[in-house]
Protein backbone atom coordinates (compact mmCIF):
# COMPACT_ATOMS: atom_id res chain seq x y z
CA UNK A 1 0.00 0.00 0.00
CA UNK A 2 2.86 2.56 1.07
CA UNK A 3 5.04 1.92 -2.31
CA UNK A 4 1.17 2.69 -4.04
CA UNK A 5 0.62 5.85 -2.42
CA UNK A 6 4.61 6.40 -2.93
CA UNK A 7 4.17 5.91 -6.66
CA UNK A 8 1.13 8.12 -7.38
CA UNK A 9 2.61 11.03 -5.23
CA UNK A 10 5.91 10.85 -7.33
CA UNK A 11 4.01 10.50 -10.62
CA UNK A 12 2.14 13.27 -9.65
CA UNK A 13 4.94 15.29 -9.02
CA UNK A 14 6.49 13.98 -12.20
CA UNK A 15 3.18 15.60 -14.07
CA UNK A 16 3.56 18.59 -12.72
CA UNK A 17 6.69 19.45 -13.24
CA UNK A 18 6.75 18.11 -16.43
CA UNK A 19 3.31 20.57 -16.94
CA UNK A 20 5.28 23.48 -15.40
CA UNK A 21 8.04 23.26 -17.73
CA UNK A 22 5.90 22.75 -20.77
CA UNK A 23 4.17 25.58 -19.86
CA UNK A 24 7.40 27.74 -19.87
CA UNK A 25 9.35 26.11 -23.09
CA UNK A 26 11.67 29.41 -22.71
CA UNK A 27 13.01 28.80 -19.18
CA UNK A 28 15.56 26.09 -18.94
CA UNK A 29 14.87 22.85 -17.44
CA UNK A 30 14.25 23.45 -12.91
CA UNK A 31 17.02 22.23 -10.76
CA UNK A 32 17.20 21.92 -7.51
CA UNK A 33 20.02 20.06 -5.16
CA UNK A 34 19.29 18.87 -1.67
CA UNK A 35 22.14 17.97 1.02
CA UNK A 36 21.96 16.68 4.10
CA UNK A 37 24.20 17.43 7.49
CA UNK A 38 23.98 15.45 10.64
CA UNK A 39 24.13 17.79 13.66
CA UNK A 40 23.85 15.32 16.36
CA UNK A 41 23.24 11.77 17.48
CA UNK A 42 22.84 10.08 20.45
CA UNK A 43 23.06 5.76 21.68
CA UNK A 44 19.68 4.24 23.13
CA UNK A 45 19.73 4.76 26.64
CA UNK A 46 17.31 2.40 28.90
CA UNK A 47 14.00 2.55 27.43
CA UNK A 48 15.27 5.83 24.93
CA UNK A 49 15.98 4.69 21.32
CA UNK A 50 18.93 5.93 20.06
CA UNK A 51 18.21 9.14 17.78
CA UNK A 52 19.88 12.01 15.34
CA UNK A 53 18.97 15.28 14.49
CA UNK A 54 19.43 15.80 10.80
CA UNK A 55 19.41 19.42 8.81
CA UNK A 56 18.65 19.25 4.82
CA UNK A 57 19.64 22.43 2.63
CA UNK A 58 17.51 23.09 -0.83
CA UNK A 59 19.66 25.26 -3.48
CA UNK A 60 18.47 26.13 -6.69
CA UNK A 61 20.19 27.05 -9.77
CA UNK A 62 20.88 30.10 -10.96
CA UNK A 63 17.77 31.48 -12.83
CA UNK A 64 15.71 29.13 -11.44
CA UNK A 65 13.18 30.44 -8.72
CA UNK A 66 10.41 28.06 -7.39
CA UNK A 67 6.79 28.60 -6.00
CA UNK A 68 7.25 25.60 -3.91
CA UNK A 69 9.36 22.23 -3.10
CA UNK A 70 9.66 18.53 -2.54
CA UNK A 71 12.13 16.96 -1.28
CA UNK A 72 11.53 12.62 -1.49
CA UNK A 73 14.28 11.40 1.62
CA UNK A 74 15.05 7.39 1.78
CA UNK A 75 16.60 6.23 5.43
CA UNK A 76 17.89 2.26 5.72
CA UNK A 77 14.83 0.36 7.52
CA UNK A 78 14.17 1.08 11.31
CA UNK A 79 14.56 4.53 11.14
CA UNK A 80 11.10 6.45 11.63
CA UNK A 81 10.87 10.38 12.03
CA UNK A 82 10.00 12.03 15.07
CA UNK A 83 9.40 15.68 14.41
CA UNK A 84 10.32 18.43 12.04
CA UNK A 85 10.27 21.95 10.94
CA UNK A 86 10.11 24.39 8.26
CA UNK A 87 8.80 21.91 5.99
CA UNK A 88 5.40 20.13 6.35
CA UNK A 89 5.22 15.79 6.04
CA UNK A 90 3.56 15.17 2.47
CA UNK A 91 4.22 11.68 3.23
CA UNK A 92 5.47 9.39 5.88
CA UNK A 93 5.87 6.21 4.99
CA UNK A 94 9.04 4.87 6.98
CA UNK A 95 11.52 4.65 6.64
CA UNK A 96 10.42 6.59 3.38
CA UNK A 97 9.11 10.39 3.67
CA UNK A 98 8.48 13.30 1.40
CA UNK A 99 8.85 16.63 2.95
CA UNK A 100 7.51 20.20 1.22
CA UNK A 101 8.11 23.30 1.94
CA UNK A 102 5.97 25.29 4.78
CA UNK A 103 4.19 28.46 4.07
CA UNK A 104 7.27 30.73 4.41
CA UNK A 105 9.90 29.29 2.74
CA UNK A 106 7.90 28.10 -0.30
CA UNK A 107 9.71 30.46 -2.98
CA UNK A 108 13.31 29.95 -3.22
CA UNK A 109 15.04 32.80 -5.29
CA UNK A 110 17.47 31.77 -8.05
CA UNK A 111 20.99 30.63 -6.99
CA UNK A 112 19.17 30.38 -3.07
CA UNK A 113 19.11 28.17 -0.33
CA UNK A 114 16.19 27.10 2.13
CA UNK A 115 16.38 24.73 5.46
CA UNK A 116 14.63 22.50 7.14
CA UNK A 117 15.28 19.94 9.58
CA UNK A 118 14.05 16.53 11.41
CA UNK A 119 14.99 14.77 14.46
CA UNK A 120 14.54 10.74 14.45
CA UNK A 121 14.66 8.02 16.18
CA UNK A 122 16.02 4.12 15.33
CA UNK A 123 15.15 0.66 16.35
CA UNK A 124 18.91 0.08 16.94
CA UNK A 125 22.22 2.03 16.86
CA UNK A 126 24.09 0.19 14.09
CA UNK A 127 21.67 1.93 11.75
CA UNK A 128 22.59 4.71 9.66
CA UNK A 129 21.45 8.64 11.06
CA UNK A 130 22.25 9.25 6.91
CA UNK A 131 19.63 8.91 4.33
CA UNK A 132 21.21 7.09 1.19
CA UNK A 133 18.78 9.26 -1.18
CA UNK A 134 17.52 12.66 -1.09
CA UNK A 135 15.90 14.17 -4.43
CA UNK A 136 14.64 17.96 -5.16
CA UNK A 137 12.04 18.93 -7.45
CA UNK A 138 10.92 22.31 -7.52
CA UNK A 139 7.31 23.19 -8.31
CA UNK A 140 6.47 26.39 -10.29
Amino acid sequence: MRARILASLLTALGMAAAAAVSAAPAQAAPTCYVSYRLVGSWPAAGTNPAGFHGEFILTTDPGVKTKGWRVEVHFRAGVELNSNWNSVVVLDAAPVYVFGNASWNFEIQPGGTTKFGMFGKKTANNISNHPYSAVCAPLF
